[in-house]
């Protein structure tokens, strides 16, 4: 009778340990804290066409303060603004800088970011990083780029359509779950592993699946890893850019580590490398760039901190 008890309460101990070792590994944040998110970006991208090499840098570095309004049933409702919002471009014959910092009266786009800084839209953010209902962020790129009288009204169309691209709702929500998406959906272990589903935003249409791992913990943080791939799906393989449809064909890899505190499940600093080649062809070719491909090469490194 004593060595069944024994045993009864030796499989509780290590049962209880088992479910101790676990983490629910999710974003909880508090109603009324202010998270920041920091992002920088570096793109090479290397394009071939007609035997001709095109090489492009870009840097993209932002700033953001997210107030938590109030927890939803498995989300949050947020109020994000930046704080900081810089846009660089390197190429051999041309370059361009951007910073909501520098007011450049020869760059209009400048007095835009500066303006930007510190107007509020709304969002919604899920426990597993998945961002939904962004509200407001269209609106208020369109308000800044009415209000500069410096540019014509042709110029305010090409910057419209630049800034939605790059900085609209779409772009916005899929940026942050490149950084968020990254959450298991139960309560997991030392060594296990869970797969996520994103979309690369980087302009090109192909998607990204990463397995993560956790690898480490302590009371304070908690350490992950992911591995995975780029690729572009046969019925998601087109992008309009300029009026003109092109038809994509994209392969790669994407590889993280991020370190995150333990009870908020926010990030507190990490890296994406992303990585892919291929290329893209004109949907309806003009007669002379009929049979004309774009081989396309570019690596991504994301670096992320929460200050």
């Amino acid at each position: 009778m004593k060595k069944l008890i024994t045993l009864t309460l030796l499989s509780v101990g290590l049962i209880s340990c088992n479910q101790e070792d676990k983490i629910d590994l999710k974003l909880q944040l508090t109603e009324g804290e202010t998270y920041q998110h920091s992002s920088k970006i570096k793109m090479d991208l290397n394009q071939k066409m007609m035997g001709q090499d095109v090489d492009l840098t870009m840097y993209i570095e932002g700033k953001m303060s997210f107030i938590n309004q109030s927890n939803l049933e498995g989300s949050h409702e947020l109020v994000g603004f930046y704080d900081y919002l810089s846009y660089e471009t390197q190429m051999p014959q041309m370059q361009m800088k951007v910073s909501s910092d520098e007011v450049d009266a020869e760059n209009p786009l400048s007095s835009i970011f500066n303006d930007m800084v510190g107007e509020k839209f709304n969002f919604n953010l899920s426990n597993q990083g998945r961002v939904s209902e962004v509200e407001g962020i269209d609106k208020i790129w369109t308000k800044l780029i009415a209000a500069n009288e410096n540019l014509s009204d042709l110029e305010k169309n090409q910057f419209q359509a630049q800034m939605q691209e790059s900085f609209g709702a779409d772009s916005f929500a899929g940026s942050l779950e490149t950084s968020f998406a990254i959450y298991p959906e139960a309560p997991v272990k030392l060594g296990d592993s869970w797969t996520v589903t994103t979309n690369l935003q980087n302009g090109y249409p192909a998607q990204i699946k990463t397995t993560f791992t956790l690898k480490d913990f302590d009371e304070d943080f908690v350490y992950i890893e992911g591995e995975g791939n780029i690729k572009t799906e046969e019925e998601d393989n087109r992008m309009t850019t300029n009026g003109m449809e092109f038809i994509f064909s994209l392969e790669g890899s994407n590889t993280s580590e991020l370190k995150l505190d333990r009870k908020t499940g926010w990030i507190v600093d990490g890296t994406v490398n992303q990585n892919a080649k291929g290329n893209m062809k004109f949907a309806e070719a003009p007669p002379e760039m009929e049979d004309q491909t774009i081989a396309l090469d570019f690596t991504y490194l994301i670096e992320l901190s929460n200050n």
